[in-house]
């Protein structure tokens, strides 16, 4: 049986500065994987191949057996992958319910099904409450709930999150997790970049780690964290779940 999410042997270069290098891993489905590693690695080079944001230089990636490489966003979307971003940037003139809808739009037949889909969501994040508030005016931690409402409102089979959790508070952090676990037990499948890594300790029982756009590990989480060559593409960091 195919994995849900094949990487194979993919690079990207710029000109002459190579970002990602022949990087190959898959994910099953059900899995949470971490994916770590020091600034300038690669990580969020990594998820915008495999969401359409940038074409492989070389290399295939497979989601079901089905080769997307190279396919738009949008396409991609509308298979069941979707992404978040690191800067969050919400509909500015809409409220976090209507945000929540355009999301929810892209694969609901009508506004009704879209508005029913973002109402369950913001259940989900915890951001009912505030379904009526101007996006823009939300604290960054309820921003980056809103992030990931809007990323799971197109219904992902996987979905990548680039460091939902960064810029939050101890208790924010704590309370993303509660959530992610959740979005976990509904059945969708996470790969997630973080800088924090007690979410990468609690969450993920597996852990990738790149370096200078090159997979240095790929394991059970406590055992990657414990590798000479992490430790060293960390400077120590790697151990420490600050």
């Amino acid at each position: 049986m195919n994995p849900l999410l094949s990487v194979h042997e993919v690079s990207k270069q710029f000109g002459g500065l190579t970002a990602v290098r022949r990087v190959s891993f898959a994910v099953e489905e059900g899995e949470m994987v971490g994916i770590i590693g020091p600034n300038g690695a690669g990580k969020t080079t990594l998820f915008h191949l495999i969401t359409g944001f940038l074409k492989p230089s070389e290399g295939d990636i497979r989601f079901r057996g089905r080769s997307i490489a190279g396919w738009k966003p949008y396409r991609i979307s509308r298979l069941g992958i979707t992404r978040t971003f690191q800067i969050v940037k919400p509909f500015a003139h809409l409220n976090v319910l209507q945000n929540v809808t355009v999301a929810a739009l892209e694969r609901s037949a009508t506004l009704r099904e879209a508005t029913r889909v973002a109402e369950e969501v913001l259940e989900v994040v915890g951001l009912a409450g505030y379904r009526d508030h101007a996006a823009v005016d939300l604290p960054i931690g309820l921003k980056k709930k809103l992030e990931l409402a809007k990323a799971l409102a197109t219904r992902p089979a996987l979905l990548f999150l680039d460091e939902v959790m960064g810029g939050l508070t101890p208790g924010e952090v704590r309370d993303m997790i509660e959530v992610l676990k959740q979005v976990r037990e509904r059945g969708v499948t996470l790969c997630m970049i973080e800088h924090v890594l007690k979410p990468i300790f609690e969450l993920c029982p597996r852990t990738l780690v790149l370096q200078q756009g090159e997979l240095i590990a790929d394991g059970p989480t406590e055992e990657v964290m414990r590798r000479a060559e992490v430790v060293e593409a960390y400077l120590g960091e790697a151990i420490s779940d600050a």
